[in-house]
């Protein structure tokens, strides 16, 4: 009778191939999360610089300063405004939610892979016990 804790050679490759398709994977979201923090720190920055040079008083987060549109002809120019900053605003702002969500993913799926791999170590020292105690 097979209670799943049969250790063929055939079940550990395969436990080690699911182990290594969960540390690929693990890897990818690790360099998306940095990626997603330095898109959000470049942007705030560069963000901020810009909000700067057009002598803007208020901060990155809380913008409120309208620039003209490509479209500048003399009776347009009041009714097709492109505000810009809030524009800049809401991209940050969007720009952090996504990092705070990929390094959620990222720790919740290192910890899982942690998790695996403790049991695949646990599991070979009840075997070789297994082996120890049988041989007596």
């Amino acid at each position: 009778m097979n209670n799943g804790n049969d250790k063929s050679p055939n079940n550990v490759k395969i436990e080690q191939d699911i182990l290594a398709k969960d540390a690929t994977r693990v890897k990818h979201m690790k360099w998306s999360a940095i990626f997603a923090w330095l898109a959000f720190a470049s942007l705030l920055i560069t963000g901020q610089i810009w909000l700067h040079q057009v002598k803007h008083s208020g901060n990155i987060l809380n913008p409120g300063i309208e620039i003209p549109s490509l479209r500048d002809s003399e009776s347009a120019a009041i009714s097709t405004r492109v505000t810009w900053s809030p524009i800049i605003s809401v991209t940050v702002r969007a720009l952090l939610l996504i990092a705070i969500v990929f390094t959620i993913f990222f720790r919740i799926r290192s910890k899982t892979l942690r998790t695996r791999q403790i049991l695949m170590r646990l599991s070979a020292i009840e075997e070789a016990i297994t082996k120890m105690s049988a041989k007596d």
